[in-house]
C-alpha cells in the first residue's frame, strides 16, 4: 500500500518530486480508497511484523505508532485544506481518512481506484477550461474582438 501510494504520487508529479510538498492533489490509485494510504501501509507493515514474527515489541508499539501517525494525519489534513481549498474539501467528502466500511470498499473496489473520483473530475475540468482559454485547439483561430469587428 505504501509503495503503491508513493508510486502514484510520483506518477502524478511533473516537476521535482517532493513527498512532503505535493504540487497537485492526488485522488487516484490508493488515494481513491484512502486519504492517507501511506500511513495505512505502515500500520499494516507494523502489524504484519508483530503477528508474523510474534514480536512483543512490535505489538506493544503498534498502538503508539498509530496514535502518533494519526495526529500527523490530522495536521496534514489542515495543511492540505489550506493549500488545495475546495478541491480538498470535496475529496474529504468522498474518500475516507483511512478505510471506509466494508460496503464502501465493495462499491469502490480496486477497479474504481483507477477511475477519477468526483473531486478529481472537478479539478480536471477546471484545468481543462483554463488551458483551453490559453491554448485553443489546433486548427482554430482566435480573433481579437477589435480585429473581428474591423473585418466585418
Amino acid at each position: 500500500m505504501t509503495a503503491w501510494a508513493v508510486a502514484e504520487r510520483r506518477r502524478k508529479t511533473t516537476g521535482n518530486f517532493s513527498l512532503g510538498h505535493p504540487e497537485d492533489l492526488v485522488t487516484s490509485g490508493p488515494y481513491a480508497l484512502s486519504r492517507h494510504p501511506m500511513y495505512l501501509g505502515w500500520w499494516l507493515i507494523h502489524a504484519g511484523v508483530a503477528l508474523g514474527r510474534g514480536s512483543a515489541w512490535a505489538s506493544a508499539t503498534l498502538p503508539a505508532g498509530i496514535l502518533v501517525e494519526h495526529l500527523g494525519a490530522l495536521w496534514e489534513e489542515n495543511v492540505l485544506r489550506e493549500r488545495f481549498g475546495q478541491s480538498y474539501a470535496d475529496y474529504e467528502k468522498v474518500v475516507p481518512r483511512y478505510l471506509g466500511s466494508p460496503a464502501w470498499l465493495m462499491r469502490t473496489s480496486f477497479h474504481t481506484a483507477r477511475r477519477p473520483t468526483p473531486a478529481a473530475t472537478a479539478i480536471d475540468k477546471g484545468k481543462a477550461h483554463a488551458e483551453g482559454l490559453q491554448n485553443p485547439p489546433k486548427g482554430t483561430q482566435m480573433i481579437a474582438p477589435a480585429a473581428k469587428n474591423a473585418a466585418t
